[in-house]
């Protein structure tokens, strides 16, 4: 590599920077203007990652992305995934879907999954973006990661876990396909935030936990 091209990947990197920082600005600016949106800012999270900068949309107790145990998104949701995607469609990076659960498990029996279960919700979303104006070139990954990567690793029952990630890559969508995760320049790690305590009554997604074997101990879902 030459001083050339570090200089050219750093400048790329900086002009990525400041359009993540001005996407972000009006993102926040949009949802605070629409009353119906605005209800929502705090189910949205923005993060800088070795990916890219990833536009966190978050469950809470008292509301979800989806459907209960499906991946039909709700109208607000599909509002706001709106909003994202007329932001994320004019810049030239690509972009990478991820869907993820929380650590309750289906009832016995049943044949779908967390793992199907967060790749169904990926693919709904980058159906929404898609119809919202994103170029079906941009999208770089689709993929589901169960609960293998919880935004509050101390408490994998907690509801922020189950979300929708969106992720603008660093680079051009073309730069983003040829590179691995792993190759990507670091950035500095998120601080992470401690666990809600939330009624367990208002969980809209309550009935997906398993019926205890005998002899153990019952964790209640927040």
């Amino acid at each position: 590599t030459t001083g050339g091209d570090k200089e050219g990947a750093s400048s790329l990197r900086s002009s990525d920077r400041a359009r993540f920082e001005t996407m972000k600005e009006k993102l926040v600016a949009r949802m605070k203007a629409d009353p119906k949106l605005a209800k929502l800012a705090k189910n949205v999270r923005f993060t800088v990652t070795q990916e890219g900068l990833r536009i966190d949309l978050v469950d809470e107790a008292d509301f979800s992305m989806f459907a209960l145990g499906t991946n039909s998104l709700l109208p607000d949701a599909r509002r706001l995934v709106g909003e994202v995607a007329k932001l994320v469609s004019a810049a030239p990076n690509g972009l990478i879907v991820r869907g993820h659960t929380d650590a309750l498990p289906y009832t016995r029996g049943r044949s779908t999954n967390n793992w199907t279960l967060s790749a169904g919700r990926a693919e709904a979303t980058r159906q929404a973006l898609a119809d919202n104006g994103v170029a079906l070139d941009q999208f770089v990954r689709i993929e589901g990661v169960a609960d293998r990567e919880p935004y509050v690793p101390d408490n994998i029952y907690d509801p922020k876990n189950r979300r929708m990630s969106i992720t603008l890559a660093w680079g051009t969508v073309e730069s983003a396909r040829g590179s691995a995760p792993d190759e990507l320049a670091p950035a500095p790690a998120p601080e992470p935030e401690p666990p809600a305590i939330i009624p367990i009554a208002k969980d809209p997604d309550a009935a997906r936990m398993s019926a205890p074997l005998p002899g153990t101990v019952v964790v209640k879902k927040r």
